[in-house]
């Protein structure tokens, strides 16, 4: 039951720093990594980019909510599970599109994986959500 609770759907969010624009912390069985970026594009638009791009990672979409939040989930991921949530605001200026990794390791070969490549995680996922945005902003 504990392992089924570490979905990020179950998982309360709590923030080191609010308001900060890349976080990482580690809570309840998983590591989290947090990123906040505005953006000066239609939140259509960035769903649609962000679809575009589940599509083409073959990733397997659990939980949407239209315009405003998408939760996928990577089944290749083989040291543990692995889920990505979108979340996409509009305010009065610039759109937030809010990117958030939970990857629960699958035992202790899960934790080393995850601990010794978090460098080249850490750029991944920077990458993805910068993609995303610039995506977003040039359609």
């Amino acid at each position: 039951d504990a392992l089924e609770k570490t979905h990020p759907f179950y998982i309360e969010r709590m923030w080191v720093e609010p308001g900060r624009i890349s976080t990482f912390v580690k809570h309840e069985g998983c590591f989290i990594d947090h990123r906040e970026m505005n953006i000066t594009a239609m939140p259509e638009n960035i769903v649609a980019v962000i679809k575009r791009t589940v599509e083409q990672r073959n990733w397997q979409i659990e939980i949407t909510e239209p315009d405003s939040r998408m939760i996928v989930r990577d089944r290749r991921q083989p040291y543990g599970k692995l889920w990505i949530e979108w979340r996409v605001r509009r305010t009065a200026g610039p759109t937030y599109l809010t990117q958030t990794v939970f990857f629960a390791p699958r035992g202790l070969p899960g934790f080393i994986h995850y601990l010794l490549l978090y460098p080249f995680h850490w750029m991944r996922f920077r990458g993805l959500i910068r993609s995303i945005a610039g995506q977003s902003q040039a359609s």
